[in-house]
């Protein structure tokens, strides 16, 4: 916490403090995002500006922070497709977020949202934070790298915990994160037992299999639209079935 910014403005709240800045909280709907003092995170910071004056000549433009919590409710697909659309139109810029994780994502009236874009790049921009499997033998930031972040929040969103979050992988806590992306540099991934469909999406994701985040996108848009349709229909046969049986009843 900045302690300069709140002898100044006594009335703001502090909320969050990442790696580059700290989020006040002006106005119940209004926070303010500070970066640090240091040289090196305030040039970090200025060029996530950059990213956003990118995203004011191309509509639309996100622009609150805030975090994400595992919601049990709500249509998965959507949300995936939420995060892929976001993650394609960004693609469709020529940037990558570079962050895709649960710290950086909102939750707006049951959509999600991607925000914070201070390690947003161009494609191709050598970048270590965003690194996919070795085997990949990708280190670039690009759709695979996406993908693959992508992958892993919608296992997040459909198991309920990160990956390799359901186990116990090293008894010294801080040997849990660098155990944790071993597994994944080396591509071993836990078994997938959930929604069949959705699996499929994740593991593609992880195996980097779609040649684009837009044709990711594509993808869960229609399996979404075929769910939607589905369920409808299947509303649609149980009204029929209660009609024909009030039918039958008042007949006798």
């Amino acid at each position: 916490m900045d302690t300069r910014v709140q002898r100044q403005f006594p009335g703001v709240h502090w909320i969050w403090g990442g790696g580059i800045s700290f989020v006040y909280e002006v106005h119940p709907r209004i926070v303010v995002k500070v970066p640090k003092s240091g040289k090196i995170e305030r040039e970090q910071f200025y060029k996530e500006l950059e990213i956003y004056r990118v995203f004011l000549r191309n509509p639309p433009c996100l622009s609150i922070v805030q975090c994400f919590y595992f919601c049990k409710s709500g249509s998965f697909l959507e949300w995936m497709n939420d995060l892929a659309e976001g993650a394609a139109f960004l693609e469709s810029l020529n940037l990558a977020h570079g962050d895709l994780r649960p710290e950086n994502i909102l939750l707006d009236r049951n959509r999600l949202k991607l925000s914070d874009f201070g390690c947003a790049a161009k494609v191709g921009t050598p970048y270590e934070a965003c690194m996919a499997p070795r085997m990949w033998d990708v280190r670039l930031p690009w759709s695979s790298t996406e993908q693959f972040a992508l992958g892993s929040l919608y296992y997040l969103i459909n198991y309920g915990f990160e990956v390799y979050g359901d186990r116990r992988l090293a008894d010294n806590p801080y040997e849990y994160g660098p155990r944790v992306v071993d597994l994944l540099q080396n591509m071993e991934f836990p078994k997938l037992h959930g929604d069949p469909l959705i699996d499929t999406v994740i593991d593609k994701c992880w195996h980097n299999t779609y040649v684009s985040v837009s044709e990711l996108a594509a993808h869960t848009k229609t399996l979404l639209d075929e769910r939607k349709e589905a369920m409808q229909n299947n509303e649609s046969r149980k009204e029929s079935s209660a009609v024909a049986t009030f039918r039958y009843n008042t007949s006798k």
